[in-house]
């Protein structure tokens, strides 16, 4: 079959083109500035825009979502908008099935903007005149998903903080389970017309989920540490608008209502049931790169905002608040005077000053990185051969430049490059 499927750079969608290419389909996959079909759901909004992406298309698959607004990608853009335009261009280009992944819980009437929103779209799809298929997966994990990364990271702290207790009920799914429900009803044709959770077996506590990754990952004894409600949604709130994590606020609150369904709905539509937490856990061992991942995923902010702290405070000491007499006392005897060594010792703390403020705002981090590398060993290797006395110095002016290198090569190596995608 001829298969389109948007958010094919996301998590979900990168297992599913797999898994339909493995099975002989042909797959275009259609995501924001990949190949071979660029798609913007921020700007597709008309019909017309996709008319010539779905002709010819035996089966349309919508995987695109974002779990938090971000600029333009807004929730009434990419969950309803471009979700409408995509639909009404089906009709028109006779696509023979249309299937939907939601969210566990999406609803029209939602409190939640996100569910919504994407309750919305899915009400809109349903009331079309298709062959069409929705499902609403609750939190899924697997290899390579956001949310997964960022639980295994919390599980794999020194102290696993919970919300409360972490008595929270959820219901995670694995992806494997997930694209599996999804290429049986592209190849069957059934279910058609329904609306399906896809939970897991069984519903499990956040605290179990927690701990049975800390175990799977083998990061030592479970010690947790019990965080106030008002505390972690403000918290998730700061490390979402810092971008340090995929979670806001709002993900706190529906947290607390937790995030469970009856299997039985989807077990009667596809004729299985999905493995429950621990099984599908079980199916393979962690890996060693795995547990450095959970370790490392928090520090990498961290690093970040410490070597923009470093460069902007530098800069800002040089210009502002070290004597300008002793520096240029010290650049003389480097044979640079009278303006060169002002503009040097000026522009120089001015160029750190905004490295460090583009580093802090997350702005081009690898390139930024990469410049302030050069600098840093620009900076030894000049001042090492024209003021060879400061290797000596006590405070280790240049000798610390060395290792601020080699973190620095580091948070290169953490930082990307990234995906592009909005369906993680």
């Amino acid at each position: 079959m001829r298969i389109l499927l948007t958010g094919s750079t996301g998590f979900v969608g990168r297992h599913l083109e797999r898994a339909l290419r493995e099975r002989g389909h042909e797959v275009v996959g259609c995501a924001r500035g990949a190949a071979p079909v660029h798609c913007d759901f921020t700007r597709d909004h008309r019909p017309e825009d996709w008319l010539g992406r779905v002709t010819g298309m035996d089966v349309v698959i919508n995987a695109a979502g974002i779990a938090r607004e971000q600029g333009a990608q807004s929730f009434a853009a990419l969950h309803e908008r471009a979700p409408a335009a995509l639909f009404t261009a089906c009709e028109q280009a006779g696509v023979g099935r249309v299937i939907q992944i939601s969210v566990l819980g999406a609803d029209p009437a939602a409190d939640d903007p996100w569910l919504r929103s994407r309750g919305r779209s899915d009400a809109d799809l349903a009331a079309r005149p298709l062959d069409w298929l929705i499902l609403r997966p609750s939190i899924v994990h697997g290899e390579g998903g956001a949310s997964t990364g960022f639980l295994r990271a919390l599980a794999a702290l020194p102290w696993v903080p919970l919300v409360g207790d972490g008595g929270q009920m959820l219901q995670p799914v694995h992806v494997d389970d997930l694209v599996r429900a999804v290429v049986q009803a592209v190849e069957c044709g059934e279910p058609r017309c329904q609306v399906l959770d896809c939970v897991g077996a069984e519903p499990v506590t956040l605290a179990r989920v927690l701990a049975r990754w800390r175990a799977w990952l083998g990061a030592g004894r479970w010690r947790a540490l019990p965080v106030a409600p008002r505390l972690a949604r403000a918290g998730a709130a700061l490390a979402g608008r810092l971008h340090v994590a995929p979670v806001n606020g709002s993900m706190v609150d529906l947290l607390r209502r937790g995030s469970t369904a009856p299997v039985e709905p989807f077990e009667r539509g596809f004729g299985w049931r999905p493995r429950g937490f621990a099984g599908a856990l079980a199916a393979r061992p962690s890996s060693e790169a795995e547990l450095w991942h959970a370790r490392l995923y928090g520090l990498r902010p961290l690093l970040r905002f410490a070597l923009a702290f470093f460069w902007i405070w530098t800069g800002l000491v040089s210009a502002l608040l070290h004597p300008p007499q002793a520096s240029l006392d010290l650049l003389a005897s480097a044979g640079l005077t009278a303006a060169p060594a002002v503009t040097a010792l000026y522009g120089l703390a001015l160029v750190d000053v905004l490295l460090g403020l583009a580093l802090l705002a997350g702005w081009r981090v690898r390139e930024v990185a990469w410049i302030q590398v050069v600098m840093m060993a620009g900076y030894t290797l000049g001042a090492g051969l024209l003021l060879p006395q400061l290797w000596i110095d006590p405070f280790g002016p240049l000798s610390k430049n060395l290792p601020l290198i080699v973190a620095t090569l580091m948070l290169i190596a953490m930082e990307g490059p990234r995906r592009c995608s909005t369906s993680d």
